[in-house]
């Protein structure tokens, strides 16, 4: 079996605990896991692990800062709300479309933290930023509910 990283090499950047492949700014994510999750940094770059299910955000953020790409280390619901404000963004891929969504932790039903009005400005100045810098993929400005 070919891993992805022999078709990609330009864009892997390591293994979560040898077992799922990692990638910034991937130029496909084809042959990718369904629903895979997503993390993005303020300048836009796009950080991917091909895995949907086992690998949640806050331990693919801890993984990235261990291997040279900085992350807030606070994943409490005020941390998160801290960190889309200096423009950490969690992302989940749709199924197996080219399409994310922001990460189910952003819950805008939960006002107590996540209020859109006062997010969505952040999100959407760094979400351009992403857009940018990966353009064959489409960026939906709301919460992951599938």
């Amino acid at each position: 079996m070919i891993k992805l990283k022999n078709l990609l090499k330009e864009d892997f950047i390591g293994n979560y605990e040898n077992m799922h492949e990692v990638f910034i700014n991937p130029k496909s994510i084809k042959r990718m896991a369904s629903d895979l999750r997503g993390y993005s940094h303020p300048n836009g770059d796009l950080f991917v692990i091909d895995d949907g299910y086992s690998v949640i955000h806050s331990e693919l953020a801890k993984w990235l800062s261990h291997n040279g790409f900085p992350t807030p280390d606070d994943e409490t619901n005020s941390g998160l709300v801290k960190n889309i404000k200096k423009g950490y963004i969690t992302w989940q891929r749709v199924g197996n479309t080219n399409t994310f969504k922001l990460g189910e932790s952003i819950n805008f039903y939960d006002e107590r933290y996540f209020k859109e009005s006062e997010l969505m400005p952040f999100i959407e100045k760094y979400a351009k930023k992403v857009r940018q810098k990966n353009l064959q993929y489409k960026f939906v400005l709301e919460p992951n509910r599938d």
